[in-house]
């Protein structure tokens, strides 16, 4: 399961071969809808734009998500090039390879902090 930001990115990461991509339609991200990531899937990953406003979401995400995390459940974080989100990333050369490999990377927490 792949959480976006907003529609056009689970579009072009549908169009991608990404079909499990979903968003809440913005950066906000709700105690709600986590708990309904993890019905759908054990070990979602967030896939938020590369720039300033995603990470601090992501952030905000993970510092949510904390409290709710127990054994079965997880949370992985993708990190995309600067200033990019899923739909730009995916119209570049070789975007869909670099996508999976951020969907797929496992970045240690302290990076994820700023403190690695």
């Amino acid at each position: 399961m792949i959480l976006a930001e907003g529609y056009m990115d689970v579009i072009a990461l549908h169009r991608a071969g990404f079909d499990t991509a979903v968003a809440p339609l913005g950066t906000a991200f709700t105690e709600e809808q986590m708990e309904e990531l993890w019905r759908l899937a054990p070990e979602p990953v967030l896939c938020l734009d590369g720039d300033a406003a995603g990470q601090k979401a992501m952030m905000r995400a993970a510092l949510r998500a904390l409290p709710q995390l127990k054994a079965g459940r997880s949370l992985r974080f993708a990190t995309l090039p600067e200033g990019l989100d899923p739909d730009d990333l995916l119209g570049r050369p070789g975007g869909p390879a670099r996508l999976r490999e951020a969907l797929t990377a496992r970045a240690r927490w302290s990076k994820r902090c700023g403190t690695g």
